[in-house]
């Protein structure tokens, strides 16, 4: 599944994701071609976006397919001292651990970068990277969270009101995927500093973090008194009330004539020229002062022609807008030629599906999209490659159930749950969660656990 020429060529990345921004920063390591492993706890079906609906086949779903594109499977019960042994015997040739687990869970298992250095020494030159709901210092981070509840707590629900004038979470994971793309793009600049010290680190990003970035310059203008920030109706910009979305006889247009220039020249697309003189409009500052009598100006001018229309008139003159699309249209069109939509073959979902891509081209690197494996596909792959354990010491574990694969299966081995629901159960014995589905950490934890790899060998030779 590597790529040997594709950008990040060479790179190891290890995780225990679920869900959706762990998996999505594996998915972005394995399109750009590193060699990617997901680590699933087999004993409680893995990773529960496999089973989420609709069209589950095996295990796998086209939510699962979508944020898990070009990262392997390993099965392996890492709540056990055993098993964790295990992948601390593999994480020596890793560049990056991920893990979007609760942080609380998280150092129960001993997923943290101290506790990995605690255990064995060589780990230090790892780079860790923890994404969850808050950071793990907060005290926000005690209790259960995700995706919109990050939205809701920061107020970017509070701008999107829905017809009833109730807060509403957006219509896109779009906080999993910033989180991820943060956490990849500081995870890079991490591994190029290991390379010149040595010395891996811990870094943290949290959804709420995320949350509060994307704000950008509202909250500077709201948490200082610059400007009151709201919901605001039809789409309207914050400060420059002549980009925002339009009715005309046919339906909406959104028009984003945000600059200057495009202002002058929206007078002349309308024809309504006089507004240029007029010290109502006579810049941004006063255009905003008198935002009101500018929308009913814009509104009633816009009702004279077609979408269609006014979109050939203000491209003609350089002012971006769209007539709304859905989502069925995008294969209208050159968005699969373009890389914006990828076709993966040989899925159990079917013989071609149509996915999102990463909206990345790479000049001299190709991109791998390729279907995401069945869950302990690449188990034995993994321990090979990464731990050096031949194929009696494989056996030997598989006997124990401390792995699986679905070469060596049996019913007692994988508890087959049908429904996202029955896979968080096993949570519902912890105190709080986020974003994860795995087995909670044995009474005798890992902390007190014999620390050296090796072990492992010996108890299954």
């Amino acid at each position: 599944m590597s790529n040997n020429d594709g950008l990040a060529a060479g790179l190891k990345v290890v995780g225990v994701c679920v869900y959706g921004a762990g998996p999505k920063f594996l998915s972005m390591c394995g399109i750009a071609g590193a060699e990617v492993f997901n680590i699933e706890n087999f004993k409680f079906g893995g990773d529960f976006g496999r089973n989420i609906p609709p069209r589950v086949v095996q295990g796998y779903s086209p939510f699962y397919l979508t944020h898990n594109l070009s990262v392997k499977s390993v099965g392996l019960d890492y709540s056990t001292p055993e098993g964790m042994r295990i992948l601390h015997t593999c994480l020596k040739d890793a560049d990056i651990f991920v893990t979007n687990i609760h942080p609380k869970i998280a150092a129960k298992l001993g997923l943290t970068w101290e506790q990995f250095k605690k255990a064995d020494p060589e780990l230090e030159r790892l780079v860790c990277v923890s994404i969850a709901a808050d950071h793990p210092e907060s005290a926000e981070s005690k209790k259960p969270g995700v995706a919109p509840t990050a939205e809701a707590k920061t107020g970017i629900m509070a701008l999107q009101l829905d017809n009833n004038g109730l807060p509403q979470r957006s219509a896109v994971p779009f906080l999993d995927y910033s989180a991820a793309e943060k956490a990849l793009a500081f995870a890079a600049l991490a591994v190029n500093r290991c390379t010149r010290t040595g010395s891996g680190c811990q870094i943290a990003v949290s959804l709420t973090g995320t949350a509060i970035s994307s704000l950008s310059y509202q909250a500077t203008l709201a948490l200082n008194n610059f400007h009151q920030i709201k919901h605001r109706e039809h789409s309207e910009h914050q400060t420059i009330p002549s980009a925002r979305m339009l009715d005309t006889r046919t339906g909406p247009i959104l028009v984003m004539a945000v600059t200057e220039p495009h202002w002058k020249k929206l007078c002349e697309v309308i024809e309504r020229k006089d507004l240029l003189h007029d010290d109502r409009f006579a810049g941004m500052e006063a255009r905003l002062k008198n935002r009101t009598e500018l929308s009913e100006i814009l509104i009633a001018a816009f009702k004279k022609k077609t979408a269609p229309e006014w979109k050939q008139a203000l491209e003609d003159h350089n002012i971006p807008c769209e007539i709304p699309k859905t989502i069925y249209d995008l294969l209208d069109s050159d968005h699969i030629e373009s890389g914006n939509l990828v076709k993966v073959k040989g899925t159990p979902l079917g013989d071609e599906v149509i996915v999102p891509g990463c909206g990345v081209a790479v000049e001299g690197c190709e991109l791998v999209y390729e279907p995401p494996h069945l869950l302990g596909e690449d188990t034995q792959e993994f321990l090979t490659e990464f731990a050096g354990f031949d194929e009696k010491t494989i056996a030997r574990l598989y006997e124990r159930k401390i792995i699986s694969s679905p070469f060596l299966f049996d019913e007692d081995s994988y508890v087959k749950l049908n429904s996202a629901a029955a896979l968080l159960s096993p949570l519902l014995r912890e105190e709080s969660y986020s974003e994860c589905a795995i087995a909670p950490p044995q009474e005798d934890g890992h902390e007190d656990a014999p620390g050296n790899p090796q072990d492992i060998l010996k108890q299954t030779s």
